[in-house]
């Protein structure tokens, strides 16, 4: 047998042996587990910084001691687990936002970060009224939510 059959079928037998399930990070004999979803935005003279976990929802705004820290229903957290399932997570770093008014004060930044297995996977910036459409749904829950928590 030759060099170049042994060579292929090494780097054949590396790539099978990492099996990946539908859009998630992790090898398939792993549980996918979503920890929790950071919200960041900001512009001068704003910010604002939304972070839910399974049990709590934490907001925080640039305005002296105003943050909050509540704890979030089952129902309303596995509500949110089904809107992130929908995001092509390994595809969330790659999404091109559909404005970047952020780069000269027209808009506030804003990044989403999902944290999966205690894995970071971070949006590129894009426009807080503008959210690219993949995360649009998941986006308008969680404002929704946060409004709900302002309210109470």
């Amino acid at each position: 047998m030759g060099k170049l059959p042994l060579i292929l079928i090494v780097f054949a037998s590396c790539i099978s042996s990492k099996k990946y399930y539908g859009n998630s990070i992790s090898p398939i004999d792993q549980q996918v587990e979503l920890d929790s979803i950071l919200i960041e935005s900001s512009s001068r003279g704003f910010y604002e910084k939304l972070r839910i976990s399974n049990d709590s929802i934490y907001f925080e705004k640039k305005r002296p001691d105003f943050k909050f820290a509540k704890p979030i229903s089952t129902a309303k957290w596995e509500n949110l687990e089904s809107l992130v399932e929908q995001i092509p997570i390994v595809e969330i770093t790659k999404v091109i936002p559909p404005s970047k008014y952020y780069q000269f004060d027209g808009s506030a930044m804003t990044n989403l970060a999902v944290y999966i297995n205690g894995n970071e996977i971070k949006s590129q910036t894009f426009d807080k009224d503008n959210p690219p459409k993949q995360f649009k749904e998941t986006l308008n829950f969680i404002s929704n939510l946060k409004n709900t928590y302002l309210d109470h």
